[in-house]
């Protein structure tokens, strides 16, 4: 990123940050995330769904019932993973440099561990 654009990223990326709420998928989107969850169940496999770490800051959230835990990997959180929304590891709002997407590969891989461990 130029400076120009790094300081334009940082002062969005801080606006979404203060103004961060829980957002519901719209219903479309959600009723196709569950017909995905539901064929990949169906192969005898556990759906995984990653939200890469985008400008958004905004938690997603399925409507009723939820989806089980571990099933929604979420890096849009600039608190969580301050790495990931350097400047130094972004080409603009939605992609990461090189270092950036290793970075991110291992804490996926991480998380995804992680979570596959929990009962």
């Amino acid at each position: 990123m130029s400076p120009e654009q790094a300081a334009s990223f940082q002062q969005r990326l801080a606006q979404e940050i203060a103004e961060a709420r829980p957002k519901p998928l719209d219903p479309v989107a959600d009723e196709a995330y569950r017909d995905y969850a539901q064929r990949i169940r169906a192969l005898g496999a556990a759906p995984v769904f990653v939200v890469p770490p985008l400008i958004f800051q905004s938690p997603i959230s399925f409507r009723e019932p939820p989806p089980p835990p571990g099933s929604l990997l979420s890096f849009n959180d600039a608190r969580a993973y301050p790495m990931l929304f350097d400047t130094q590891f972004r080409i603009d709002d939605a992609h990461l440099t090189r270092e950036g997407a290793e970075e991110f590969t291992r804490l996926l891989a991480q998380e995804f561990v992680r979570r596959a461990r929990q009962p």
